[in-house]
């Protein structure tokens, strides 16, 4: 689950809650506009559980849709790219929650995916409700298909 915080006082010190600021560093590069800032991951949180007889593996990544810390939307915040594996097997690729700067992208955050292996589903929760999708289709889920069918079902259950 992705939850703000405004203040790094606010986060809470808990086991496997990690700052995203704390996951990322500022890099001064020079180059032709000049020296510029970027905010860039410097480390990735991984673990592992098991789930009714299922081995997840979870990989969070610092994500930021502008990494330069000036211009358009360079002051946002980084959000989280998720990548999940079952039983070995990709099951979700690289999903932004949220920080898009622009439309259609920027319609929608994600603040929590939530897997069910009765369902053989994840439940994916967007800014104005959640979507279902199977676990066959995950793999090839697009996040834009999540604005389309944000209130609803993609597929599954």
């Amino acid at each position: 689950m992705e939850v703000y915080a405004y203040d790094e006082a606010a986060i809470p010190k808990k086991p496997n809650v990690r700052s995203l600021y704390e996951m990322t560093e500022l890099k001064t590069i020079s180059g032709p506009a000049g020296e510029q800032d970027f905010i860039v991951p410097k480390e990735s949180f991984s673990t592992k559980c098991s789930l009714r007889g299922a081995e997840f593996r979870v990989l969070v990544v610092p994500w930021k849709f502008q990494a330069r810390v000036n211009g358009m939307c360079g002051g946002n915040p980084p959000s989280v790219e998720l990548t999940v594996w079952r039983n070995g097997d990709l099951l979700l690729n690289k999903l932004v929650f949220g920080e898009y700067c622009d439309p259609p992208e920027s319609a929608i955050n994600i603040s929590e995916v939530s897997l069910s292996e009765i369902d053989k589903a994840a439940r994916i929760f967007v800014t104005d409700g959640s979507v279902s999708v199977l676990y066959d289709d995950l793999p090839k889920l697009k996040r834009d298909d999540l604005a389309k069918h944000h209130d609803g079902r993609l597929n599954g259950p």
